[in-house]
């Protein structure tokens, strides 16, 4: 006899063939009879009422009183969650026999794995959150709702919950269930010993999960303090109208460049010399308040813009973040600006840009300074740190408020108490822009920030080179700042003491006096006061280059 196959298969939760045929006939044919199920399903009638009775036993269908017996199948929405708790269920008492296991002695090694899919994201998020026996904490897909709520049902009766949903709330939330803005990273915690993080929608969706301690411990210290902080009460940044260069004589401007709308300052004499001014991880313009005024009143063209994706350059462009990607939006503004050369000067990240554009376009970079710029190895606070991390970027990125903000600011000052209240304001005003968050991820995934040493021993970096290092940098140690001045042929290396990271904020007088002196007489001489002269790195100027020519104010580009 030939039977039909079946067009679902029900055999992993402990049914047989037979009945998974059966079942997909009730739900084509509806309520019907042993001989009604045997002839639609060419079984013979004895098995076709023996997989019904299995069906009956199992909860898939159900057998009302009267004559003839006649059969309905269970909804496949309610069949799905009686499975689940017959699932939940198993997995209890496997939980339960491995924790008595490990109390006996026997322990695991910390797990981490990753699934893809809406269902199998759905399926790890119900069989953790059913076997929860303390608490379960954190926030939860809008859409992971209505598929895990027998989950959630079940939790409620033994766990403490304090969950919020990224989004709407659902209809009639039980009381510990709240709504929270959708730019909160979905993360659960269950039990202070299980991580959840999803990412991306639909059939998009993913998660990770993982028993690591330190990841767990991560989550619970940032990620849920978020909820608080990004749910609740995200301190509300500087108005428009604050927002440097308030107040300073320069005037900030926009335009379009590889669809990405830049914010910047163009200011100087027509005919003087153009400075390029890139900033760094996460900063702005702002990082350049004190050095734009003195270079501008020494007859030189500044150009300082915010990068893509910081401070309030609007990012709508796919370019991605890598090195590649920000050279060609700086030379793009060049072209945008008319400037053919121009005297380049990068902090940190912006180093890094800096040198790569130096690299590719040496005939657009008649001078290079570089400030505590990245390319050898950077020492990241442990937050950025984190954020690289698989999965961690969008959990830890959206804890973004003033304080994390303020504390960062501040590691990169040797002295933390220089920085005010006000650039605090000024760095934050843009930290809580989705795009602040989108970039930063996307940098700290994408950009290379220990390439150039690498590049530097095959490609020569030939424009006149200005390095300045503040001495107590914590996130690019001194060292790494020798490293790249021994592998330039024409540069300077000068040392700043008592100067952190951000070397040009921290010790502007110094750092503005050794610019101009590179601008306007070359590198000749290296003032003692401001350098250190031993080791010989500290302060070390080419053999093959003991005089650098001066960049003259009046060069036009």
């Amino acid at each position: 006899m030939l039977l039909l196959m079946p067009t679902l298969d029900l055999t992993p939760f402990g049914f047989t063939p037979t009945e998974s045929l059966v079942y997909a006939a009730l739900l084509r044919i509806g309520p019907s009879t042993g001989y009604g199920v045997a002839r639609s399903t060419r079984l013979a009638r004895a098995n076709a009422y023996g997989a019904l009775e299995g069906l009956v036993t199992r909860g898939a269908a159900t057998r009302p009183p009267g004559r003839p017996a006649r059969y309905r199948p269970t909804d496949p929405q309610a069949l799905l969650a009686h499975l689940a708790t017959l699932q939940g269920e198993a997995l209890d008492r496997l939980s339960r026999a491995f924790r008595d296991m490990a109390v006996a002695g026997g322990s695991g090694d910390p797990v981490t794995r990753e699934v893809a899919g809406a269902r199998a994201t759905a399926n790890l998020v119900m069989q953790l959150v059913a076997r929860a026996e303390r608490t379960v904490e954190g926030v939860l897909a809008a859409e992971l709702w209505r598929p895990t709520l027998p989950a959630w049902r079940r939790a409620a009766e033994r766990a403490r919950i304090a969950l919020r949903v990224a989004g709407d709330l659902p209809a009639d939330p039980p009381a510990w269930l709240t709504s929270t803005g959708t730019e909160v990273s979905p993360a659960l915690v269950v039990d202070d010993a299980h991580l959840i993080v999803t990412s991306g929608a639909g059939e998009s969706l993913k998660a990770l999960w993982t028993s690591h301690p330190l990841l767990v411990g991560l989550a619970r210290r940032l990620a849920l303090a978020a909820i608080v902080v990004l749910g609740a009460c995200r301190a509300a940044p500087i108005r428009g109208d604050e927002r440097f260069p308030a107040g300073t004589g320069l005037r900030a401007q926009h335009r379009i460049v590889l669809d990405t709308r830049i914010r910047l300052i163009d200011s100087g004499p027509p005919g003087a010399t153009p400075v390029l001014f890139i900033h760094g991880l996460g900063a702005s313009m702002y990082a350049w308040r004190h050095t734009l005024p003195p270079v501008l009143a020494a007859g030189y063209r500044v150009i300082a813009f915010d990068n893509r994706g910081f401070g309030f350059t609007e990012d709508t462009s796919s370019a991605g973040y890598d090195n590649a990607a920000y050279v060609r939006l700086a030379v793009a503004l060049l072209d945008s600006l008319g400037v053919s050369s121009a005297v380049v000067v990068g902090h940190s990240m912006g180093g890094a840009i800096a040198a790569e554009l130096a690299l590719e376009h040496p005939e657009r970079v008649r001078g290079l300074v570089l400030m505590n710029a990245a390319g050898a190895s950077v020492r990241f606070p442990f937050l950025l740190r984190a954020a690289r991390w698989p999965f961690m970027g969008a959990l830890v990125t959206a804890f973004r408020g003033r304080a994390p903000t303020a504390r960062v600011l501040r590691s990169t000052y040797a002295d933390p108490d220089k920085v005010t209240e006000r650039d605090i304001d000024q760095y934050y005003a843009p930290v809580p822009q989705r795009q602040f968050g989108r970039a930063l991820r996307g940098v700290l995934r994408e950009f290379r920030f220990d390439t150039l040493i690498g590049r530097l021993r095959v490609k020569t970096l030939e424009p006149p080179t200005l390095i300045l290092w503040g001495a107590e940098d914590r996130w690019i140690p001194l060292r790494e700042g020798g490293r790249i001045a021994a592998a330039l042929p024409r540069a300077v290396f000068v040392v700043v003491p008592g100067a952190g990271h951000a070397v040009a904020e921290e010790a502007p007088d110094a750092v503005n006096r050794l610019l101009l002196d590179f601008l306007n007489e070359g590198v000749s001489r290296i003032p003692e006061n401001v350098a250190w002269s031993t080791p010989s790195w500290r302060c070390s100027r080419s053999s093959n280059n003991p005089s650098i020519p001066p960049i003259p104010p009046g060069s036009a580009s």
